[in-house]
């Protein structure tokens, strides 16, 4: 029968029957990790922890739309080798993030836009970044009437 299941990791589990909405915000995570084996996740929040590294690590999930990523550790990793958003992505929040708001300082807004999308994606009204650096502000949606700009 069925007894088998009590058997599984969490994460395979997860994997398995298809988590669409996951919140771990405040959970003091300091990495994704198997967090990212959720392919088929579309709303992600994981707000106010610790976790470190690329903000495009979140890319991996195919399905994304949205995903808030406020108030951790998330930078770039120098150099291209960062993931592309995937076509579904509707919405990444991620103001508070230290390294990425200095990113936006040193870089500005369309560099940041590379970082996050392929040339396609951008030359066909993808993604735009709303931004005030002095805010700490930093959010990107699906172009609709938003033009890409640092406020």
């Amino acid at each position: 029968g069925l007894s088998g299941l009590r058997h599984i990791a969490p994460t395979m589990a997860c994997a398995v029957f298809g988590v669409r909405s996951l919140d771990v915000s405040g959970c003091d995570l300091r990495s994704f990790g198997l967090l990212l084996q959720l392919h088929t996740l579309e709303e992600f929040s994981a707000a106010s922890n610790h976790i470190s590294g690329d903000l495009r690590e979140v890319f991996v999930l195919p399905r994304l739309k949205r995903a808030n990523l406020r108030g951790n550790l998330l930078g770039f990793r120098l150099g291209d080798g960062g993931a592309h958003a995937p076509g579904s992505l509707e919405e990444l929040e991620a103001s508070e993030n230290g390294a990425i708001i200095a990113a936006l300082n040193e870089q500005g807004v369309e560099a940041i836009l590379q970082l996050l999308c392929s040339v396609y994606t951008t030359s066909q009204g993808g993604l735009a970044v709303e931004a005030d650096p002095a805010g700490s502000t930093f959010i990107v949606r699906r172009r609709s009437a938003h033009i890409a700009r640092a406020v």
